[in-house]
């Protein structure tokens, strides 16, 4: 049995569809990673100098920014999709009314008080890796999610 898997490697809020039915797709595969199972090969993508830093600067998970990923393990390439994919969930989940009167803040970008609006590799390393920060959830939807105390 032969089993082509792809991964998309650039998982941000902008390549999220809605279909009219409500269900989401992931568009714009210009950057995504085939593997083949049979013959073991990854097709990466050609119009990059390098194949690890791959993807949307604000979106790269810790492993692409530090440049430790390792471009022949595919799976290596899921997992950072997965961090991406963090990051939308929690673009979602901020602004998630939790119930009647509770206020959303406004809309934010991950990291839009840490980093320029057009961030460099070398500013998302800093705030990422070297200082270790993540998006935080707001008070009442951290009791709603159990992650702060109550």
């Amino acid at each position: 049995m032969i089993r082509i898997e792809n991964i998309q490697t650039n998982v941000f809020s902008k390549n999220i569809l809605v279909k009219s039915n409500g269900e989401c797709v992931i568009g714009d595969l210009g950057l995504a990673i085939r593997y083949d199972s049979k013959s073991h090969q990854l097709d990466l993508p050609t119009f990059t100098s390098d194949p690890v830093v791959v993807g949307t600067k604000r979106y790269l998970a810790p492993e692409i920014l530090t440049r430790a990923l390792n471009p022949e393990n595919f799976s290596a390439y899921a997992r950072a999709d997965v961090y991406g994919l963090g990051l939308v969930f929690w673009e979602i989940l901020s602004r998630t009314i939790l119930h009647e009167n509770h206020e959303v803040a406004p809309y934010k970008l991950p990291f839009e008080d840490q980093v320029p609006g057009d961030p460099t590799l070398s500013d998302m390393k800093a705030v990422v890796v070297d200082r270790g920060y993540r998006p935080v959830f707001s008070r009442a939807l951290g009791k709603l999610l159990k992650i702060v105390p109550q």
